[in-house]
């Protein structure tokens, strides 16, 4: 199998030394004003995107059309830069976050859907057992597998990757959601990114464009500013799933 890493950033240029440590031929997308500061932090290989902030949505789709289009790779991995490591669910010990990302996307080779990842969180009591068919994948790290044509949408901040395994489960019957692997991820006092975006005008077009996207089918929206999204919402993702 042959696959590319990504790694979606902006203005986090401190967070370089530990995702190079985690995965060292990875590609960095980040907007394009901020490509000189990456390469000076050690990125490695560095791919500016145009267009104005936020840019989450482009820099991900633009990562995976280019790995895609070149015909090279059959996997695309795309990850946050703020990756702290991984958790494994049976014996609660750490193993390295690329050691993980190969073991899922072999799972996901052998399986019938196309876009995989792990629990978003290290408390391994909440993890699910095993691979699930249905839920979200975590924006934090997704591995994509060609030819899936789902993209993330460029009208919605904050809960992209929400809207962007609900497609999936429509398109695809599911996803491989890989309990066994926990990531450790910064959740809270994370500078740069969504975090020095987010406004609440921007939070509230994000929910009435998933609501409008995505009432149909059982699915509901609205603004919740107790949540960490500024969003609080209900998917039937198991349902979704089997009637896709």
């Amino acid at each position: 199998m042959k696959y590319r890493i990504c790694i979606i950033s902006s203005a986090r240029t401190e967070n370089v030394p530990t995702m190079m440590s985690h995965f060292p031929n990875s590609t960095w997308y980040v907007p394009v004003a901020q490509v000189a500061a990456y390469e000076d932090a050690g990125a490695g290989k560095v791919i500016g995107v145009k267009g104005p902030l936020p840019l989450k949505a482009k820099q991900t789709n633009t990562a995976i059309d280019r790995s895609f289009s070149s015909g090279k790779y059959d996997y695309v991995v795309t990850a946050d830069d703020d990756i702290k490591g991984c958790v494994l669910k049976s014996t609660k010990k750490r193993i390295p976050v690329l050691e993980a990302v190969l073991k899922m996307m072999k799972l996901l080779d052998k399986s019938p859907y196309y876009l995989a990842g792990p629990y978003g969180g290290t408390n391994t009591l909440w993890s699910p057992p095993g691979e699930r068919h249905y839920g979200s994948i975590t924006g934090a790290l997704q591995i994509h597998k060609c030819p899936a044509t789902a993209r993330f949408d460029s009208d919605i901040h904050g809960l992209g990757d929400v809207d962007f395994s609900i497609q999936h489960h429509v398109r695809y019957g599911g996803v491989l959601l890989c309990g066994e692997y926990c990531l450790d991820f910064n959740i809270k006092g994370n500078k740069g990114g969504w975090n020095s975006l987010r406004t609440a005008s921007r939070v509230e077009h994000a929910v009435n464009a998933l609501q409008s996207k995505w009432s149909e089918i059982g699915c509901k929206f609205d603004l919740d500013e107790s949540k960490p999204s500024g969003i609080k919402f209900r998917v039937p993702w198991k349902r979704i799933a089997e009637n896709s």
